[in-house]
């Protein structure tokens, strides 16, 4: 596993985040010199869209008083907050604080392709898998599926009584995005979301945007 520290956050990516990178940058489907090119211009996005988006969950921790680490995985990545206890409304915090970073990543993104005049074209190669991580994977991650950030929040709101509703509604989703996917040919959206299906319909644990414990 490769480690670093990022504003005082112990980070770590493992092997399969770069395998996880390289498909969705269209790895499988390159062939030319222009194509690799592409992906080696897009495969950093990921990481860095990622990582943005785990940092904004780690800096909310941190103004609750819980230190965190996070970890880039094949799944995408996750905010290991050892030890919490957060209350209700700083448990949503946390879980938003990480979509929130990405629109924000989207922001900056958008200003510059309004104001940055350039004829190299893998600027806009960049450009378009900015918008693609923290638009299109930030609407994703919100929905209402477990451990998806989106079902967090969702369990949250219907309180620890309700955990049994939270996860049957999250399973019913997840199993409905798959569809979706698996109609369309998104292979790895569909895997992804028949595992958040089964997670939910069989309790089971998973990593999530943010793991407490």
């Amino acid at each position: 596993m490769f480690q670093f520290n990022m504003m005082g956050f112990p980070v770590g990516v493992q092997w399969f985040f770069w395998i996880m990178a390289v498909f969705v940058s269209g790895g499988l489907w390159s062939e030319t010199r222009s194509e690799w090119i592409n992906v080696a211009l897009r495969v950093p996005v990921v990481f860095f869209g990622i990582l943005i988006h785990e940092l904004g969950h780690a800096l909310a921790a941190r103004q609750c008083g819980y230190h965190s680490s996070i970890v880039l995985h094949g799944f995408g990545g996750v905010t290991i907050i050892p030890h919490a206890q957060f209350s209700r409304g700083q448990s949503i915090w946390v879980s938003a604080a990480g979509p929130l970073a990405g629109f924000l990543l989207a922001g900056i993104t958008i200003l510059a392709n309004l104001f940055v005049k350039t004829e190299y074209e893998g600027f806009y190669t960049i450009i378009e898998m900015s918008l693609f991580v923290n638009i299109g994977w930030t609407l994703m991650n919100l929905l209402p599926v477990l451990p998806l950030d989106g079902g967090q929040i969702f369990r949250e709101l219907l309180g620890p009584k309700r955990l049994q509703t939270a996860c049957f509604v999250s399973g019913l989703v997840a199993v409905l995005v798959a569809a979706y996917a698996l109609k369309n040919q998104r292979i790895y959206m569909a895997f992804l979301f028949g595992y958040f299906a089964w997670v939910n319909f069989t309790n089971s644990s998973a990593e999530g945007g943010v793991m407490k414990g």
